[in-house]
């Protein structure tokens, strides 16, 4: 899963291109569009993290 942020963040950088390069406006445009699609895919979710460290050693986590 792609965190949130990070799709949000990458979304602003191709709009950021799409006024540095015009000639290719339409195609950040898309990308742009999709980054904003799977930022709000993974809105609300969060990673589950399945093991832990301890002690130099993977051990996995108990389900709550």
């Amino acid at each position: 899963m792609i965190d949130r942020d990070l799709c949000l963040r990458r979304a602003l950088a191709c709009r950021k291109q799409a006024e540095i390069q015009p000639d290719k406006r339409e195609q950040w445009m898309k990308a742009a569009i999709e980054w904003d699609r799977r930022a709000e895919e993974n809105r609300g979710r969060r990673s589950i993290a399945t093991h832990e460290v301890h002690k130099g050693r993977m051990i996995p986590k108990l389900p709550r």
